[in-house]
């Protein structure tokens, strides 16, 4: 097996998940290349019944009742059995070639250990104020060029979770890893709560092991972005959970801890900056300090900081 697949689902949506596996239905890579694992994370109908995977011969369906992203990441990892592994989200339509380019580029740059591509978004409402303004905080991106990098948190050249590619070495790392210390599986999205660093964790986990980071443009795929998405509240929710799970990293993996008292220039610092921005701008970053002040009274709770502070 030269490639595999892992969706991780919890409750996705029908039409979506119907043309995810459409799109991989469709790859140019031989089904006999590559493996199939979809991951049930605890959805409600469960998926095995709903979708049949019976036209490809390498397919499965797991079933996670633990509920999280990182625990059905997980759970696909214990069983792909490929050295080169695609993470694909309920809502990721791969482009024709992805599988076969992701194929072809881990064997054009053996030094890189995760790599990503570009993002084309379909809204469901595109002529939606945030759809048309913001579309960044829906993990739209594009670029030219290829790109790479082995420094940790170069975040100019940073794939995320949507279509990331990884080797399998920099998984079974991360797996033994989130099993060491549980509490790396805090890190992303559990049920409808928008944390969002259980991706970097993958990333950081590759540049640890002395292996690369990557961007290639000729990666694309489609981000199906439902209009319930497509508000302020979900902005400031992205943000919010955004900084809240980048607190708790940050802490487990540099022993960062925030909260030291400002100082007088830092305080006016701060307003001039928030003075500045829009009115939309300010109020993400007030609900990124909120997520890293729940962080740290978290992880206060939790007993992290116990002999620290």
């Amino acid at each position: 097996m030269d490639l595999s697949v892992i969706i991780p689902a919890h409750n996705p949506r029908d039409d979506y998940l119907k043309r995810v596996l459409a799109a991989l239905r469709g790859q140019s890579l031989s089904k006999e290349k590559w493996e199939l694992i979809v991951v049930d994370n605890r959805s409600e109908r469960p998926l095995a019944a709903a979708y049949p995977l019976d036209w490809h011969p390498h397919a499965s369906h797991v079933r996670e009742e633990k509920l999280g992203l990182t625990p059905a990441r997980l759970a696909g990892i214990a069983r792909c059995r490929a050295d080169v592994v695609v993470m694909v989200d309920d809502d990721n339509v791969l482009f024709p070639d992805y599988l076969e380019t992701a194929l072809r580029l881990a064997g054009e740059y053996p030094f890189v250990g995760v790599w990503g591509g570009q993002v084309v978004g379909e809204f469901e409402d595109p002529d939606n104020y945030f759809a048309r303004h913001y579309p960044e905080s829906f993990t739209v991106r594009s670029f030219a060029g290829n790109h790479w990098s082995n420094r940790k948190r170069d975040y100019a050249i940073m794939p995320i979770g949507a279509g990331l590619c990884a080797r399998r070495s920099v998984l079974q790392r991360y797996a033994e890893v989130c099993t060491a210390d549980p509490r790396r599986q805090l890190l992303d999205r559990t049920g409808t709560r928008l944390l969002t660093c259980g991706d970097l964790d993958i990333v950081f986990t590759a540049c640890d092991i002395g292996l690369g980071k990557a961007l290639f443009h000729e990666l694309r795929l489609t981000h199906l972005i439902p209009r319930k998405r497509l508000s302020e509240e979900f902005i400031l929710g992205n943000a919010e959970g955004n900084h809240y799970s980048a607190t708790l990293q940050n802490f487990l993996v540099d022993g960062d801890i925030p909260g030291r008292r400002p100082t007088a220039i830092q305080r006016l610092g701060r307003l001039y900056r928030l003075a500045r921005m829009t009115p939309l701008q300010r109020r993400q970053a007030l609900a990124a300090e909120r997520g890293e002040r729940q962080a740290l009274a978290d992880m206060k709770n939790w007993g992290w900081l116990a002999g620290r502070i």
